[in-house]
């Protein structure tokens, strides 16, 4: 299997945001990296994307270090931030959605 590179996604937009590039990428595109590491020790390729899917879903995917870190969020502000703020919090930003809270 030949590893998989950026060119090989269907990147729909890329946005800046505090100098990072993120990418949102259609279904297949989440799939193939999400599928890139079952055998492999590294998913590919590395990078910050963004799957929109439903009604104002966002599966934020942080692949800055071959880990694939996914969180899915209600807003697309909120998995931006999840990409690209170090100070993010998760559990308070959890915690909020629970409460109906917008963030």
């Amino acid at each position: 299997m030949t590893e998989l590179v950026l060119a090989d996604l269907t990147i729909l937009k890329t946005i800046i945001r505090k100098g990072n590039k993120i990418h949102f990428i259609d279904e297949q595109s989440i799939d193939m990296i999400l599928n890139s590491g079952i055998y492999a020790s590294c998913y590919m390729p590395l990078g910050l994307f963004i799957y929109a899917y439903g009604e104002g879903r966002f599966c934020a995917v942080d692949n800055s270090d071959c880990n694939a870190w996914t969180e899915d969020f209600n807003s697309e502000y909120a998995a931006i931030r999840f990409l690209i703020d170090e100070n993010f919090d998760l559990e308070k930003y959890n915690a909020r959605v629970q409460k109906k809270q917008v963030v």
